[in-house]
């Protein structure tokens, strides 16, 4: 750890993906379903 070796998981969601598809207007249930992912995760993300 002290070496920086553990640097979490890999990404499984695109997030820009995410981001555009909610400027388009999606709402993120519709966002959620789309990419396969939960809605809590799809509201996280577009709170980053």
């Amino acid at each position: 750890k002290r070496d920086g070796a553990y640097k979490g998981g890999k990404q499984r969601f695109d997030r820009n993906r995410i981001r555009a598809l909610w400027g388009e207007g999606h709402g993120p249930a519709g966002i959620a379903k789309l990419i396969g992912c939960s809605r809590m995760q799809v509201y996280r993300i577009l709170n980053e």
